[in-house]
């Protein structure tokens, strides 16, 4: 089986829910990039009211999902993760 790494999580849905800003309600979008791949993440912080989002995966059949996070050290953080396939 091939890795796909889907890195542009511009494309989740509802797109409403999505901003390059601050907008309360939403969660941000940020531009990055490796030394192998770029793309679009999400994020979303205390006091933001940030709603779930769905991430369209585009694939039949089998499919084996891993999820990668990134969170900071700063205290009484916690990162959410729901998955469903």
């Amino acid at each position: 089986m091939n890795d796909i790494i889907i890195s542009d999580l511009s494309v989740c849905q509802p797109a409403d829910r999505l901003d390059r800003g601050y907008r309360y309600g939403t969660r941000r979008l940020i531009d990055y990039e490796t030394e192998g791949f770029a793309g679009t993440m999400v994020y979303s912080g205390p006091g933001m009211g940030s709603e779930p989002l769905a991430l369209p995966l585009n694939r039949e059949g089998d499919t084996i999902a891993s999820i990668s996070g990134f969170t900071t050290s700063f205290s009484g953080m916690s990162a959410k993760v729901w998955l469903t396939i």
